[in-house]
């Protein structure tokens, strides 16, 4: 047991091991709550909460030999009972393991330790989530008093999931070329589920169906490019239908990009792609605004991007943040950013509509404050769509 003195107030928490995972590879993990100074009472509770935009396997309780088995255990003198809730606490936190505390009470230094994917019985373990994320967060919550009322324990455990071994390529190109005009295509190594595979070393070269194309040398994929490659200036010299092929020089991987109509003349319109609502870690989604971006550029290619968060969540630090990234991220003719929001109303308020700047600076208009201490700026909440 910890000394008085180094007992966090509401405790502190670890998890073992802190290696890098593999997404989707199965695992075992021990997240260990050691109790913080008001102990936990009878009648108070301890959860262990996942994100919404997380499919990280279920914990149960009953089955032993089978996937996602956890046990819970502790040093303390309590009894405990455990279960899983898909709406327990606060978006985007709804879903947690939780622990309630019974027949007596957790001390100050007593330590409760939850074992994802208990092997013991023959379980093979609990199946990690299927999508790379720099910082899985397992966010562990105290009502040390038995009120309802939760305080988050500082530093939660976290794990960086990264992408697993090359089953395939993918060649992103443009969909719409110009004859004897250069652009560019994007080769990424996937994992079996269509992350881009960290680790991968392989050297790529390019051929294409086209007589008298240009393409680029074969290019080695370097630790940093985390499975994915832009290859710059390409070529095609005459009108037709092509398609750009990325084979491994000494290996078996190879793909074809999706057709690319090569017109003789620049054309008056062209298909372009992009996503224009996504959401990070600031509202319902993962990672941050920068991971978001980049990833729209880099690996999945896109010509242009929006992040669309809840206006409820909103602070307007994260507001600005939005703004600056968007600024920071705008190439014109390469990469097109445009700030927007999710004005979030409820179904009798007007439901959800998507507000889009033609510009990278522009007013938050709220639905609510629902979940924003500040209300300073509750002067420009709007209440509904329509005539008013």
């Amino acid at each position: 047991m910890l000394r008085d003195s180094v007992i966090p107030t509401y405790g502190q928490a670890a998890i073992f091991p802190t290696n890098d995972v593999a997404a989707g590879a199965y695992g075992t993990w021990a997240i260990t709550l050691t109790v913080g100074r008001h102990g936990i009472d009878d009648g108070g509770r301890v959860l262990i909460a996942r994100r919404l935009a997380s499919n990280w396997g279920i914990p149960q309780f009953e089955r032993p030999s089978d996937p996602e088995y956890t046990t819970v255990s502790t040093s303390g003198q309590v009894q405990l009972r455990v279960h899983y809730d898909h709406k327990v606490f606060m978006r985007p936190w709804k879903s947690a393991l939780v622990i309630d505390v019974y027949d007596g009470a957790l001390a100050p230094g007593d330590i409760l330790t939850v074992t994802l994917g208990d092997t013991h019985f023959g379980s093979p373990g609990s199946q990690a989530q299927t999508f790379r994320q720099e910082r899985h967060e397992f966010r562990v919550l105290v009502d040390a008093f038995g009120t309802g009322q939760f305080v988050m324990v500082p530093n939660s455990p976290v794990l960086r999931i990264t992408g697993g071994p090359a089953e395939r390529l993918c060649v992103r190109a443009p969909s719409e070329v110009v004859a004897g005009e250069p652009f560019a295509i994007t080769v990424v190594a996937e994992d079996r589920w269509g992350n881009p595979a960290d680790g991968y070393l392989a050297t790529v070269r390019l051929s294409a169906d086209a007589e008298g194309a240009r393409l680029t040398q074969p290019h080695a994929f370097q630790e940093h490019e985390r499975g994915a490659h832009r290859f710059e200036g390409l070529m095609l010299p005459h009108a037709g239908t092509h398609r750009i092929i990325a084979h491994e020089t000494s290996g078996h991987l190879t793909a074809s990009s999706n057709p690319i109509v090569c017109h003789a003349s620049k054309p008056p319109l062209r298909l372009f792609w992009g996503d224009i609502h996504g959401q990070t870690e600031a509202t319902v989604g993962t990672g941050t605004l920068d991971e978001y971006f980049a990833f729209g550029r880099d690996v999945a290619a896109l010509d242009f991007i929006s992040h669309c968060a809840n206006d409820f969540q909103i602070t307007k630090e994260h507001w600005q943040e939005t703004a600056d990234v968007v600024r920071r991220y705008h190439q014109p003719e390469r990469y097109v950013t445009f700030l927007a929001y999710e004005w979030s109303g409820n179904t009798p308020a007007g439901g959800d509509h998507n507000v889009y700047y033609r510009g990278d600076d522009g007013p938050l208009h709220r639905s609510s404050h629902w979940q924003i201490a500040d209300r300073s700026d509750a002067a420009v909440v709007t209440g509904g769509i329509g005539p008013t």
